[in-house]
């Protein structure tokens, strides 16, 4: 089998699996790490205006992404997004 030479980020925005994944940790309010995959993150349709401290997007690992991260990891769920029906 040829080995694809999209990047990885790419190829995951087009895997319905890892879409569904991403999905279901949104949903169920869990914090989201994506570094360099904003590409996922507008397939999976959760770009918003709105900010969501729970959603740490990156491109590659730095200081204010780890600060960031770490913060979010504080709180175990981020309830704010919560709605019923689930928006995605």
């Amino acid at each position: 089998m040829a080995k694809s030479k999209r990047p990885a980020q790419n190829r995951l925005a087009t895997d319905g699996r890892a879409l569904e994944f991403v999905k279901d940790q949104y949903r169920h309010c869990k914090l989201v790490l994506v570094l360099s995959g904003a590409r996922l993150l507008d397939k999976a349709e959760l770009l918003s205006e709105d900010p969501d401290p729970g959603l740490v997007v990156g491109h590659g690992i730095d200081a204010s992404v780890v600060d960031a991260f770490i913060e979010a990891l504080g709180q175990h769920r981020h309830c704010d997004r919560e709605s019923d029906p689930p928006l995605v």
